[in-house]
């Protein structure tokens, strides 16, 4: 089990920008007030700055912070006196939010939602026991553990899956507007966020964002499961 303190990834830069706005109005009303002809109102307006910018990074700490804690059974946070869970084992969907641009892409931040709206997003995650843990991937993981025989069956049963902005069955694969048929070798790579189609060597861009896909890791599994499924040529 993981428990930790969640927040935005980008609390640490608005805190950061808000004491240094709070800094520099406190030293222009402190200047003010020292000089030999007092500038009562630069200097109040600037000590009222100060004094709001260290309220707002007060609140701004309060409103963002939640706790998460993600299990074999779920993925539950608590936010401002609210608890939401979401089990594995219901219907859900994870979908990546930000990856790194390295050459081999790594999950920054994720989020799990489910059909009747609950929706959790796991993004910057402080575990004290663990410092070191990737919460986003530990998700992925359980996610992915989930989902996966739910599509395998539909997909061996001759349905079609939605992989939100994806769509496949046995027979043809639609990415956006591209459709191919899976009796040839397909493959898959992500260049700055968006999806990149491999057919016979050759790379094709899809307007298609992984953000905007559905259980990627399942599709993966889905796509080379079929590929082993064909007949030899």
């Amino acid at each position: 089990m993981l428990e930790g303190t969640s927040r935005p990834r980008w609390f640490g830069a608005a805190i950061a920008a808000l004491v240094l706005a709070g800094l520099a109005a406190g030293i222009t009303g402190f200047d003010a007030f020292n000089r030999m002809a007092v500038d009562r109102v630069r200097g109040t307006g600037g000590l009222a700055a100060f004094f709001g910018a260290i309220v707002a990074a007060i609140l701004v700490g309060i409103l963002t912070k939640g706790r998460l804690v993600i299990d074999a059974d779920g993925i539950e946070l608590r936010k401002r006196g609210k608890t939401t869970r979401i089990r594995w084992s219901e219907p859900h969907d994870m979908y990546y939010q930000a990856m790194t641009g390295s050459d081999t892409p790594a999950v920054e931040n994720v989020t799990v939602s489910t059909p009747d709206g609950r929706r959790i997003h796991v993004d910057k995650v402080a575990v004290p026991e663990k410092p070191n843990a990737n919460v986003p991937k530990v998700v992925e993981q359980y996610s992915t553990t989930a989902n996966w025989p739910r599509i395998q069956a539909r997909l061996e049963a001759g349905e079609e899956v939605e992989f939100g902005a994806v769509r496949m069955s046995r027979e043809t694969i639609h990415v956006g507007e591209l459709t191919h048929a899976m009796d040839r070798p397909i493959c898959f790579q992500i260049e700055n966020g968006q999806i990149q189609v491999g057919v016979e060597k050759k790379w094709q861009a899809s307007p298609v964002r992984v953000r905007d896909v559905a259980n990627y890791p399942c599709l993966l599994r889905a796509i080379g499961q079929v590929a082993q499924a064909r007949p030899p040529a």
